[in-house]
């Protein structure tokens, strides 16, 4: 598990956010998923990221700070060529098959993302949370992180992730795409 002073690492020159730090203290006292498939993850070398570029200007406008499911999928925070405040830029994650995704518009709505309690699946060109009312067994924290969503984020856990990942698309994933395509072919 992760320590504050890598997560620190791992997002500078940024400032991490605060609710990021307090998430991290709540995570590694858990020692369980809070989520499904979310745990945080620090990879100083950025190995996963290096698999689609190892240009520097690609490698920095990324941070990668936690898995998506339990197949090497991750989540990063976009960072734009000026960036403003962290946790106003998009989040995106990476499919371990391939395909990169924005799935929230800022780091706010990526928390309310983890209370659906389920591990995105990605492709090339979709990625969807889905929740199957019949079989989902949640996480054994996901009480405890819905707490902390009201209690320290003062947001709602939601059921269904649709509005926020088409909103958080139809904004961003073009110019993702983009991005991407400068440095490999989509």
């Amino acid at each position: 598990m992760p320590s504050p002073k890598q997560l620190q690492k791992a997002f500078k020159p940024h400032a991490v956010p605060v609710a990021s730090l307090d998430l991290l203290k709540l995570h590694n006292r858990s020692k369980t998923y809070l989520s499904q498939g979310f745990e945080f993850h620090i990879d100083a070398n950025q190995v996963g990221l290096k698999t689609y570029s190892e240009e520097p200007d690609f490698l920095n406008r990324f941070i990668e700070f936690a898995q998506a499911d339990g197949t090497g999928s991750s989540y990063a925070i976009w960072l734009p060529e000026t960036p403003s405040k962290v946790e106003e830029c998009p989040v995106v994650v990476f499919g371990s098959e391939g395909g990169v995704q924005v799935v929230a518009r800022n780091l706010a709505e990526w928390f309310q993302l983890l209370s659906i309690d389920v591990e995105p699946i990605v492709a090339c060109d979709s990625v969807i949370y889905y929740k199957d009312p019949h079989d989902h067994q949640p996480s054994k924290r996901i009480d405890a992180y819905k707490t902390w969503l009201a209690d320290y984020c003062k947001l709602k856990p939601i059921d269904d992730a649709d509005k926020i990942v088409n909103n958080a698309q139809k904004r961003h994933q073009q110019s993702l795409n983009d991005f991407l395509g400068q440095y490999y072919n989509l």
